[in-house]
């Protein structure tokens, strides 16, 4: 038999680590940038720029770019040479009950109009379904080269909170209801894709459970952060370390192909 000192114990190291963070998110959230922010690679030779791949990092619902802050200044120091830069984008309508096309569209229009080719998604809950939309309906007609897709806490299969009220106002809440067609569809886009995810979850995760985190194509790519949950991980060294490893590996990927092969190739 458990005891209740044991459930007690459990409650805590969920419910602590996210109060904590919900904290730090706040505090951020109140004094974040409502502007696109840009970080550029300090590892990154401008001789080498001609031809090289940006990072966006893309929020979730309700979140700002401050989101991100965190980590893109964790992984500056160890970004791939190959990175030029990295991206924090916002959002116009916000709060207008726009729908994640609405958004995936923004954000393709923010990489045309930065003239990037080359890019790696990051995305955070309904980031990673933004993310994810550009990559499968808008890239391609674009001239988008998507080199890898990372997902942290993204819907797959639906969140929980995806429920009236919110799903009356808001078109994206309501495309991530459980069984939503939206999601269906999109994940039936990914099992044929030809890009590459990786899929990061949180153990503790109550708003997207790491069971619904993920695609079966890519479960093999898949991790989940023990002791974190939505908001936490997002604050925690060990996702941005894993980011570091998924951006190393995607370089060596793509280091083998022309024209990268040649101003990178070792």
């Amino acid at each position: 038999m458990f005891s209740m000192r044991f459930f007690s114990h459990k409650i805590q190291s969920v419910i602590k680590p996210e109060l904590q963070s919900l904290v730090r998110y706040a505090g951020a959230w109140l004094t974040s940038s409502t502007n696109d922010l840009c970080y550029i690679n300090p590892n990154s030779s401008p001789d080498k720029n001609e031809r090289s791949i940006a990072i966006y990092c893309i929020h979730g619902t309700g979140d700002r770019v401050s989101a991100f802050k965190y980590l893109a200044e964790k992984m500056l120091p160890d970004l791939p040479e190959i990175i030029s830069t990295i991206h924090l984008v916002t959002f116009k309508e916000r709060g207008k009950g726009i729908g994640i096309d609405d958004f995936a569209r923004q954000l393709a229009d923010k990489i045309v109009t930065d003239q990037v080719k080359d890019v790696i998604f990051i995305g955070h809950s309904r980031g990673a379904i933004v993310a994810s939309y550009v990559a499968e309906y808008l890239a391609k007609q674009l001239k988008i080269n998507v080199h890898g897709v990372i997902t942290i806490g993204a819907p797959f299969s639906g969140t929980a909170l995806a429920r009236w009220p919110f799903t009356w106002f808001s078109l994206s809440v309501q495309q991530m209801k459980k069984e939503s067609e939206f999601l269906k569809n999109l994940v039936r886009r990914i099992t044929y894709t030809t890009h590459h995810y990786h899929h990061i979850g949180g153990e503790y995760d109550i708003v997207v459970p790491p069971e619904s985190s993920y695609t079966e194509k890519y479960l093999g790519n898949s991790i989940v952060l023990k002791n974190k949950g939505h908001l936490s991980m997002m604050l925690s060294p060990e996702l941005s370390n894993h980011l570091i490893n998924c951006l190393k590996e995607t370089e060596q990927k793509v280091i083998r192909k022309s024209p990268f092969r040649q101003r990178y190739g070792k």
